[in-house]
């Protein structure tokens, strides 16, 4: 799930919530470094001046980097 605020002006920003149903907390930690990465890389998806949130399901512990940088850039298309 992606969730975007507007804000006036600004960098974009971003946050992550992982549900403990997900996994353990090495699990949860390893899909936000993978998501911050994919954040990283691919910053022009996103619009200035917004906050997203980014709230993966708990089958992204099954996903790898290829398959949720898909998953999130089609999540950023339906946004921005």
């Amino acid at each position: 799930m992606l969730y975007c605020l507007r804000r006036n002006g600004g960098e974009k920003r971003f946050g992550f919530s992982i549900s403990k149903k997900a996994g353990k907390a090495v699990v949860r930690n390893r899909i936000k470094r993978i998501l911050k990465e994919i954040c990283r890389l691919n910053s022009h998806w996103f619009k200035e001046g917004c906050d997203y949130i980014i709230i993966p399901r708990k089958d992204a512990v099954k996903k790898n980097f290829h398959e949720l940088k898909e998953e999130l850039f089609r999540l950023a298309k339906k946004v921005t």
